[in-house]
């Protein structure tokens, strides 16, 4: 298979762009090359430590340190498809592997904001209002995370518990997928941008307003499909532990 034919069939039409003809294509390669030699779960790891050195790196207000944690959210988002391209190709993906690699995506982009306002408390004559702008995005792109984990674990529970038959796409929307690759895009595009042009608070700015912005429209479609595949007025049969011991006693 020539880099051409790379680049174009080992994307999705549902990826982001930087996914689909950058990310992918070289985690391709990168398969190739290594899936014999490591574990897709010791690739998630070395994610991990990635995400973590990047935010660290971010906060510190150090214009190289910048730089390299702006290289590092590139090279996670090629070894984001190298773990799952690995674990596809040896047969080999675990529920841990799946959590890990969603949780760790969880952490990088909400928190890339809070690292911008830590990185600005290190400067003499740091913006107040620009804190204050950083720690919000920060905030509402957690609050998504956690209320997308608690929609999906009652979800799974009402399914069971009602032998409801679902499809796995139980949030899918055309509006969370278009607004998901663009929030992909502007991170991965503004994140290369940033290593060799862009100032740091520039980047922490657009990344802000990129999460803010995004994860508030998300965050609204979620809570609609919510009430709609959900039903969340139905009157609920579940009895609690505690609800059985007060009946005891």
């Amino acid at each position: 298979m020539n880099i051409i034919n790379i680049i174009l069939k080992s994307g999705s039409r549902n990826d982001p762009y930087s996914f689909r003809y950058f990310a992918r294509p070289l985690a391709y390669v990168l398969t190739l090359l290594l899936s014999k030699h490591i574990s897709a779960n010791s690739v998630t790891y070395i994610r991990a430590m990635i995400v973590l050195l990047a935010l660290y790196f971010f906060s510190t207000g150090e214009i190289f340190l910048f730089k390299l944690a702006a290289s590092l959210v590139v090279v996670n988002s090629i070894l984001d498809c190298l773990d799952g391209s690995i674990a596809r190709k040896n047969n080999s993906a675990t529920y841990w592997g799946k959590f890990l690699d969603g949780f760790v995506d969880g952490l990088l982009y909400p928190l890339i904001p809070l690292a911008g306002a830590i990185s600005l408390l290190h400067q003499e004559l740091f913006n107040l209002y620009l804190i204050y702008i950083f720690i919000f995005s920060a905030f509402i792109g957690l609050l998504e995370q956690s209320i997308m984990n608690k929609l999906s674990f009652y979800r799974e529970w009402i399914k069971n518990k009602e032998n409801i038959q679902e499809t796995h796409l139980y949030f899918y929307s055309v509006p969370k997928l278009f607004f998901s690759k663009i929030y992909f895009d502007i991170h991965h595009f503004t994140s290369f941008v940033a290593i060799f042009l862009m100032q740091p608070i520039y980047y922490f700015l657009l990344i802000s307003l990129t999460n803010s912005i995004i994860s508030l429209i998300r965050l609204i479609n979620l809570l609609i499909a919510a009430n709609k595949n959900i039903n969340l007025k139905k009157n609920s049969n579940f009895i609690s532990l505690k609800d059985i011991n007060d009946k005891e006693h």
